[in-house]
């Protein structure tokens, strides 16, 4: 490819940026045109091609019928390399920018070391992905979604500081059914640190504007589900949530109900995974604030909400048993931070003794949210939320405008907590 005479050359890199990071991800149409480019430019710049491998991987992108990784932000897939044997589970953060979800809770990337590619194999495998893929599938089978076949064409460019930045080029074919040509998509992977990552990033910027390059606005994965147009079932929706001076005292019941069971189920994935306590603690509350709710709009509901309470409460038992254990090992944790209570390690054994309750906690929770009895919840509070129309002849007071009949309400329940009420 002809290089632009007119196109000024990227200014070195300014000084004290030694802990500067690079990681682009970038589409070219014609990846041999890149090669050809890069080599030139590089040698303009007093950069050095140095060590070149290609590698050819697989990979197997996986999901459950419901989509339960996709909601909760991940992706799960098993790659195996062609030349190192042996096949990689790995459990990815899917974020908004690269077409997932957004998720309440923070996410984790880990990789597991599997001895084939069966799904009996990662469904039984006791490391890092494999707890995490029972944990969020649970009783759900998990089933192959597609699959991708790329060549990596890995590049290390020296720099004139002595570090090197990596250029990995991939030539991939996103698979669709028997017969059928694949998909083919071209990347370009650009990593390194310190001042070649800057010298790099601003080769980067350039090829941007001579058009060798473009920014690559999804992942590949979301490249897949759009070629193969697989579309992931979105988080349940259960009716309008907003709250204003016009609503009904029925329409505002079925609204705060809607907000807090939708928190439940958001924070669902988080419990299941259990990376985060935070899952765990806000699932509860928002147990409790359902509880609660329906105490309060009992009379503007359209249907008794028989038994919900109970079966509410019985989840928060079971969350609140993993969260008791959590408060506890992060009250441990602090003591050993303060370095308060003797010599390290004095609190090794309490440590472990919470541990191990906690993960006998956590297998009981686990267990809890793959009953058939949480499921027949879900589905009842969903009809409950799912309903329009108040019951007009019983309960009159659910088609009064609800800033009429709240402070009566909130009244009642101050005078049975508050001092001689």
């Amino acid at each position: 490819m002809a290089k632009d005479r007119d196109e000024p050359k990227p200014s070195p890199p300014p000084e004290g940026l030694e802990n500067a990071t690079l990681d682009r991800r970038l589409e070219t149409a014609d990846l041999p045109a890149f090669e050809a480019w890069l080599q030139t430019r590089a040698a303009e710049l007093a950069f050095s091609l140095a060590s070149t491998s290609i590698q050819d991987q697989t990979d197997l992108y996986l999901e459950t019928e419901d989509w339960r990784f996709y909601r909760a932000s991940y992706v799960l897939r098993m790659r195996q390399l062609a030349s190192a044997g042996g096949v990689v589970a790995q459990l990815r953060r899917l974020d908004e920018a690269a077409g997932g979800p957004s998720s309440p809770e923070p996410r984790c990337e880990v990789s597991e070391q599997l001895a084939d590619d069966k799904l009996e194999t990662l469904r039984g495998a006791s490391g890092p992905v494999g707890q995490r893929a029972r944990a969020l599938a649970g009783v759900t089978a998990i089933r192959p979604l597609f699959a991708m076949q790329t060549r990596r064409k890995s590049v290390s460019v020296a720099h004139a500081s002595g570090l090197a930045v990596e250029v990995g080029m991939d030539e991939t074919c996103i698979l669709r059914g028997p017969g059928q040509e694949p998909a083919r998509l071209q990347q370009v992977r650009v990593t390194g640190s310190g001042p070649a990552a800057v010298a790099m990033a601003a080769l980067i910027d350039e090829g941007c504007r001579q058009g060798v390059l473009q920014r690559a606005e999804r992942s590949t994965y979301a490249v897949g589900l759009e070629v193969l147009a697989l579309t992931p079932v979105p988080a349940p929706e259960f009716g309008p949530t907003d709250i204003t001076d016009t609503l009904s005292f029925g329409e505002m019941a079925l609204a705060v109900l809607r907000r807090h069971f939708a928190a439940l189920l958001a924070h669902e994935p988080g419990a299941r995974l259990g990376d985060d306590p935070e899952g765990v603690h806000r699932m509860r509350v928002a147990t409790r604030r359902l509880r609660a709710a329906l105490s309060l709009f009992a009379n503007g509901l359209p249907r008794r909400p028989t038994g919900l309470r109970d079966e509410l409460r019985w989840v928060a038992a079971g969350l609140g048993e993993v969260r008791d254990l959590d408060v506890q090992l992060e009250r441990v944790a602090a003591w050993q931070a303060e370095g308060s209570l003797g010599e390290p390690g004095v609190l090794d054994p309490l440590k472990a003794v919470l541990e191990g309750q906690r993960t006998r906690a956590r297998s009981r929770l686990l267990g809890m949210l793959d009953t058939r009895r949480y499921a027949h919840l879900v589905q009842a509070f969903s009809t409950l939320l799912e309903s329009r129309a108040p019951r007009r002849l019983r309960q009159p007071i659910a088609r009064r405008p609800a800033v009429k009949g709240m402070p009566a309400l909130i009244v009642d329940r101050y005078q049975s907590v508050a001092p001689g009420g």
